[in-house]
């Protein structure tokens, strides 16, 4: 009996495993025999990819080889760092690619990505997203929030101060990191049919384009589809897979630009003249949105004065479509399988949604392509709060005979007045493995009394273009926010108490009451290490509006 019973379920396992695979190939069939329409009128670009000089498993001329034999042209890297030391300075062409090097910053507030810069400084980029865009900013860089609905590295900071170049519309880790581990192991058991099988995955991303259309009302803003490729894919913390390769997270989707910008790639993106698309549901044969008035033709990304007439014209072969054109972030024209025409169009932000009907992978509300916005007339919304100037506020300056020098070990550091100022030289040792905590500072281990006060403010000079923490502790933990000096000028700053941000956590909800220490620092988590500077400083100490 036993052995019936052990032979019943012998068999019973292998009919549901053959049940299984014969499901298994038969769904893996219809990813097998889909091929997506394709067309050569644009240039593609891939943003956000990581390579070897991060945690990408290519150098960038290898990614830039498998990124050439699926159309791409231009390639932004963006490695991890604060910024990464080498990439953003990277540009050069190969297989008729364009590289452009960048970084992918990871901030308490979520990562911001940016690339293309002029200039790499000393110092890393500080907590407070608004500081960090305008720092990057001054080194040539153009940003791009990224991740707007990772259930992991979700950007958290959308307040009326944020000004990036760009945000992340879609990007395909977010929609992988959302799936359960089960999902995971699927998506990568049709991958072997198909290398457009991840399309079913992906959603409508409606959080994304809410913020998009708010930013949008206060400066120019372009959306970015991102595939954050490496080369592999981590299913668990341990566990990671070399699948999908480069070329495969390339052919799913794409930035595109027309040919006219081929020499100047990089030059189109950072002016929004270019459309997201997710090419693996298909290249249109033509596409473009664009504007026409006082006998001039306008791009997106452009700004137009007067009431100009818009178009909207997409070609296919045989993808069925259905356009959607959003004004101020609300529906306002909808036409499927048509161009459109709108004439004499007022005042406001234009952009366009395509969606494809009833294609066999993509969803019919995921937007297939979006373009960048066309800008008619000047609409924007400035800032009802006036920005705090530094004669605006009532400074309450320390003693700075209290404070005194610290440091690691290996570093050195003086500290002592001469003529009006409070001169702070210091050597920062090099940072290492035996040598993690580098450090100097001056510290002021005296209890202070902070409620009534909004901040702190600095008055004095530097040797070099840098930036320092000022840190303070208190029975609720240890926090810190970043200041920035600029050489050969007085600098007066003011650091307010909604800048701070617990080490290695969140901002603060509210300024402190007290705090029992107080330090200005420089260390190897704000900048790089091995070098010497110096400080001058004329004034330090509290401030109230």
């Amino acid at each position: 009996m036993k052995k019936k019973i052990s032979k019943i379920l012998k068999i019973s396992f292998f009919v549901i495993i053959i049940i299984v695979l014969t499901i298994y190939f038969i769904s893996g069939i219809s990813f097998f025999n889909y091929k997506p329409e394709s067309s050569n009128t644009y240039l593609w670009a891939e943003y956000h990819v990581h390579s070897t000089l991060s945690d990408g498993i290519f150098l960038p001329e290898k990614i830039a080889k498998q990124a050439n034999k699926v159309g791409v042209r231009l390639l932004i890297l963006t490695d991890h760092g604060a910024p990464n030391l080498k990439s953003p300075l990277l540009r050069k062409k190969a297989y008729n690619v364009f590289i452009v090097g960048g970084s992918e910053s990871a901030l308490p507030e979520g990562h911001l990505n940016s690339f293309g810069y002029n200039k790499i400084p000393l110092f890393k980029l500080p907590p407070f997203p608004p500081d960090a865009i305008s720092d990057i900013k001054e080194w040539g860089g153009f940003t791009v929030v990224t991740y707007p609905e990772d259930p992991e590295q979700g950007w958290h900071y959308w307040e009326d101060d944020l000004n990036p170049g760009g945000l992340e519309i879609i990007n395909l880790s977010t929609y992988f990191r959302k799936l359960s581990l089960f999902g995971k192991i699927k998506s990568y058991l049709y991958l072997p049919f198909s290398r457009y099988s991840f399309l079913k995955y992906i959603r409508k991303p409606h959080f994304a384009f809410k913020m998009w259309d708010k930013i949008l009302k206060r400066k120019k803003v372009w959306g970015f589809y991102a595939t954050n490729a490496h080369g592999r894919t981590p299913i668990t913390k341990k566990i990671k897979i070399k699948e999908p390769s480069y070329s495969k997270m390339f052919s799913l989707l794409a930035l595109g630009i027309k040919k006219k910008f081929e020499e100047k790639p990089e030059k189109a993106v950072r002016e929004g003249h270019f459309f997201s698309i997710l090419r693996g549901a298909g290249e249109p044969q033509f596409f473009d949105f664009y504007g026409v008035c006082c006998n001039k033709v306008f791009e997106q990304g452009d700004f137009i004065e007067g009431n100009p007439s818009l178009f909207i014209k997409l070609k296919t072969k045989k993808i069925k479509y259905k356009i959607v054109v959003i004004k101020d972030g609300v529906k306002f024209r909808e036409v499927s399988n048509s161009d459109i025409s709108i004439q004499k169009v007022d005042s406001g932000i234009y952009r366009v949604e395509v969606y494809l009907l009833n294609h066999p992978l993509l969803k019919n509300d995921v937007p297939w392509i979006i373009s960048n916005p066309i800008f008619v007339n000047n609409h924007f919304q400035e800032n009802e709060k006036k920005k705090l100037e530094f004669s605006d506020v009532r400074r309450i300056p320390l003693n700075l005979d209290n404070f005194h020098p610290e440091k690691n070990k290996s570093s050195k550091i003086s500290y002592k007045k001469e003529n009006n100022f409070y001169v702070f030289k210091y050597f920062l040792s090099k940072k290492s493995e035996r040598n993690p905590d580098v450090w100097c500072s001056i510290a002021l281990r005296e209890k202070q009394k902070t409620k009534d006060y909004d901040g702190f403010y600095f008055v004095g000079e530097s040797k070099d273009y840098m930036r320092y923490w000022v840190e303070i502790r208190n029975e609720e933990g240890n926090f810190y926010s970043s200041f920035k000096l600029y050489p050969d000028r007085e600098n007066k700053v003011l650091i307010p108490f909604k800048k701070f941000y617990r080490i290695y956590g969140k901002r603060i909800k509210k300024k402190p009451d007290t705090i029992d220490s107080l330090f200005i620092s420089i260390n190897g988590l704000n900048s790089v290490s091995n070098f010497s500077s110096i400080v001058k400083i004329k004034e330090f100490g509290f401030y109230k509006k």
